[in-house]
């Protein structure tokens, strides 16, 4: 509740009410940054970020998908396209993840295998 008023209030949301810097500091130590992080001349990173929010739809091929609106430390929106998921695999909006990600000419892609939910 506190996020969707402050988005709703302010236009944005502290990133500190979802993670934590003590665990955002663990993740860089382990070399793992975030998403605002990935550098344009790397094809695949494995960074975290914060799902925004989280859409599930059904592709040409009538294969389910989702794409998320993924947030760094800066707060930028990227879309993150999930290929090949299975009904088991949910995700919920404010979600912390840290999966691998592609640069592709979606965007940025990956798949459920790939993913870890914090």
């Amino acid at each position: 509740e506190k996020i969707e008023f402050r988005k709703e209030l302010l236009g944005y949301f502290d990133l500190g009410l979802v993670i934590s810097e003590q665990l955002r500091s663990k993740l860089l130590n382990l070399g793992v940054p975030s998403i605002d992080d990935f550098q344009e001349d790397e094809t695949k990173a494995i960074v975290w970020f914060v799902v925004d929010k989280s859409e599930k739809k059904i592709s040409k091929n009538n294969k389910p998908y989702y794409i998320f609106s993924a947030l760094g430390t800066t707060g930028k929106s990227h879309k993150v396209y999930c290929w090949s998921i299975k009904e088991d695999f949910v995700v919920s909006d404010y979600s912390i993840l840290v999966a691998e990600i592609s640069k592709s000419n979606f965007g940025y892609t990956t798949i459920p295998a790939k993913v870890r939910k914090l």
